[in-house]
């Protein structure tokens, strides 16, 4: 099946790995590497751990169907209704957590744990005031949304997909909640006045927010529950089944299983996520490809993330290198003085030649996935021909090397309506900011990836569902 323009990655806060990319993406490089990340593991983002976040998600939506019912059938109340919902879950979380040991493991990798437990300690209740900013796509409904979207257990829309009753029942039954999607008549078995109390008290919350007190039995309802560290039996076969859905997700969920060694190892030996993924794809999941159409797309997307990659890390370590050496001289110095410090010129040199060497690699790269009929040529392979043509004229000679990238960083920041970091006129300027270039030497980017492939985010999930077995120390940020 094609690969849907709609499942891009696009350039909005859906998911920033540290940071959004508008502010610290001063290359314009990351979205074309989410494209080809999408390739390889189609739904994952860097801010999903839990794979109980997918049941959660399926949840809210059900819970947010019934609020809309409960009001009249307004449905302009959906989304708020979801939103009340998913802040008093990330508080019952927190609440239990805090008083009950046996729930120190829930809160890790929830989003919006730390500023529920600000409220907690102050005794507040969780607004969209005092909650994430940006909730709808920050929260744990919208970490996942994209992936749930995919798997079909929740629409565009918010509303319950085709595989929402599957997981509702396969939870409801290893929580023993009977009747969780009864409709009619009063809430006489288990499940159905779960959801009755639920509904009641996230309609309680819109309008006039009721928020409920500290011993309000509701707290311990959504986290015994659903809380986001213990799935069971028929869940996990459930979530696993259709996360399996997609050919490629399932090849690829194979291939992580059978090489979780490499895995493991890679964060023992470098201790960091660029490294560690590639590694994974390179040492671990390129040599176990077969000639199977599905196997080709992921040999062609992991030849085209690396080439990708070495290209982006020696433009970013340019870059860096120029800032770097602004700071060393105050902020401000003339083009040569910069240009001409002995230490940067020695890591400009290395990095036109590495340029230089993977302009065909790029040209191979580009061609190859070109040829994968289920591939964007504009969305996807479009941008590798244009940071090809960029590498090219950098590894010409040093002064084109730093033109290039200052040209490109200033075309990225024009086109994002913001300012460039350095102005540059008779003097280099460098712009007040949060530049994170320190250090007694020019950054390198060497042997890691610069962008995020959503490697540790997909073993973590796969961890959850028992799949693999892993530590997740190191991955979670």
């Amino acid at each position: 099946m094609p690969l849907s323009a709609d499942w891009l990655p696009v350039a909005t806060p859906l998911d920033p790995a540290e940071d959004p990319p508008g502010s610290l993406d001063p290359l314009g490089t990351l979205l074309p590497a989410e494209r080809l990340a999408e390739i390889l593991l189609p739904g994952f983002t860097v801010r999903m751990w839990r794979g109980r976040l997918l049941t959660i998600a399926t949840v809210a939506a059900a819970v947010a169907e019934r609020t809309v019912a409960l009001m009249n059938n307004r449905d302009d109340l959906r989304l708020e209704a979801r939103l009340a919902f998913e802040r008093l879950f990330v508080s019952a979380v927190v609440r239990v957590a805090d008083r009950d040991p046996q729930f120190t493991n829930a809160p890790r990798g929830l989003p919006g744990r730390d500023l529920a437990k600000t409220a907690l300690l102050s005794g507040e209740p969780l607004t969209l005031v005092n909650f994430l900013k940006g909730q709808a796509v920050n929260g744990p409904f919208g970490v996942i949304a994209r992936l749930a979207r995919q798997l079909e257990l929740i629409d565009d829309e918010g509303h319950m997909g085709r595989n929402a009753v599957t997981l509702l029942i396969a939870w409801s039954d290893d929580e023993k909640l009977p009747g969780v999607l009864d409709e009619d008549g009063a809430a006489t078995r288990t499940g159905a006045k779960w959801m009755s109390d639920a509904v009641k008290r996230t309609a309680a919350c819109i309008g006039h927010p009721e928020w409920p007190g500290p011993n309000h039995s509701v707290w311990e309802q959504l986290a015994a529950h659903i809380r986001p560290d213990q799935i069971g039996p028929r869940e996990r076969r459930v979530l696993l089944q259709i996360l399996c859905s997609s050919p490629v997700r399932r090849r690829m969920v194979e291939l992580l299983k059978k090489r979780v060694d490499i895995y493991r190892q890679a964060w023992d030996e470098e201790g960091n996520r660029g490294a560690v993924e590639r590694a994974v794809l390179l040492r671990g999941i390129q040599p176990e490809l077969d000639d199977s159409p599905t196997d080709r797309l992921i040999g062609a997307a992991i030849g085209a993330a690396d080439a990708y990659e070495q290209t982006a890390g020696l433009l970013q370590q340019t870059f860096d290198g120029l800032v770097w050496v602004l700071k060393g001289r105050g902020g401000r110095a003339p083009p040569e003085a910069v240009t001409e410090d002995a230490r940067l010129r020695r890591h400009l040199e290395k990095a036109r030649i590495g340029l230089q060497k993977i302009v065909p690699i790029l040209d191979r790269a580009a061609q190859t996935l070109g040829n994968q009929p289920s591939v964007s040529l504009p969305q996807v392979v479009e941008p590798l021909r244009q940071v090809r043509e960029d590498a090219a004229r950098a590894s010409a000679s040093l002064k084109s090397l730093t033109d290039t990238v200052l040209r490109r960083h200033e075309r990225v920041q024009r086109d994002k309506r913001k300012a460039p970091w350095i102005e540059c006129e008779s003097h280099w300027t460098l712009m007040p900011g949060e530049h994170r270039v320190d250090g007694d030497s020019p950054p390198v980017w060497q042997d890691a990836y610069l962008h995020p492939f959503k490697i540790p985010n997909a073993y973590s999930l796969l961890g959850d569902l028992g799949y693999v077995a892993v530590d997740n120390r190191n991955a979670e940020s």
